[in-house]
């Protein structure tokens, strides 16, 4: 399967309809960056679920954060070895059209660059960071959700910054990232695990074994309270997004 010269919507309604929908609204002088911003942090979250070694994931990762600076001018080879293992077919779309999501994004001034940068760089480390590093508690899930979802709210706040001269709350910001990809670990369990993938806090299967809560084999009150437990975490964050 092959996606070539798609626009960036184009490429947005392949592999998110949800954000398909959203970035349209945002305002006129932030639409493009923020549908630009969440391609690159796409590319790296294809790389982090490839079917790549560990070893190689970093190595792309790198590669990946040289190209976007500047380092490299070619992101051919970038391109061809990512694709070779990808595992979702509709991120395909993305790969095959990164050489225009690149040259928009070394269209920015440099304070969008610097900010976008940032947050990439952030996130990709711990991305990388949590390939070899088992979640085993809810600091770990928290600190995971913070690399891969807290730095897009910190994005946020200073394209805000750049973009309107209006200071946000960031913690706010950092707490609802967290909230948002809580909800995305809590719905996407089964999906995960079936690609050999587990982000619930390990702590939380000492009597039940994933396998058992998604078969629904164990024991049906353990299994409640471990629902219960995640997501009393993620309505924390809830709570502290809304006060």
């Amino acid at each position: 399967m092959a996606f070539k010269n798609l626009s960036a919507s184009d490429i947005l309604q392949v592999v998110s309809r949800s954000f398909a929908v959203c970035i349209p609204l945002l305002d006129s002088n932030k639409r493009i960056e923020v549908e630009n911003q969440y391609l690159l942090a796409r590319f790296i979250d294809t790389i982090e679920d490839s079917r790549h070694s560990i070893c190689d994931k970093k190595q792309l990762t790198q590669d990946f954060l040289k190209v976007i600076n500047g380092e490299y001018c070619d992101c051919t080879v970038l391109i061809d070895t990512v694709r070779r293992k990808v595992i979702d077919e509709h991120d395909l779309a993305l790969i095959d059209n990164f050489k225009p999501i690149v040259e928009t994004f070394r269209s920015f001034d440099d304070t969008v660059k610097q900010c976008a940068f940032d947050c990439l760089s952030e996130m990709a480390r711990g991305m990388m960071l949590y390939q070899e590093k088992k979640i085993q508690s809810f600091e770990d899930l928290d600190d995971y959700c913070y690399f891969v979802a807290g730095t897009v709210g910190k994005y946020l706040t200073e394209l805000v910054k750049a973009k309107d001269g209006i200071e946000l709350d960031r913690e706010k910001a950092l707490a609802n990232g967290r909230f948002l990809q809580k909800v995305n670990i809590i719905k996407d369990f089964t999906r995960d695990f079936n690609e050999g993938r587990i982000f619930w806090p390990a702590e939380l299967f000492c009597q039940i074994a994933p396998d058992e809560l998604m078969n629904g084999r164990g024991n049906s009150l353990q299994a409640m309270s471990i629902l219960s437990r995640i997501i009393g975490s993620t309505r924390k964050d809830e709570q502290a997004t809304a006060e």
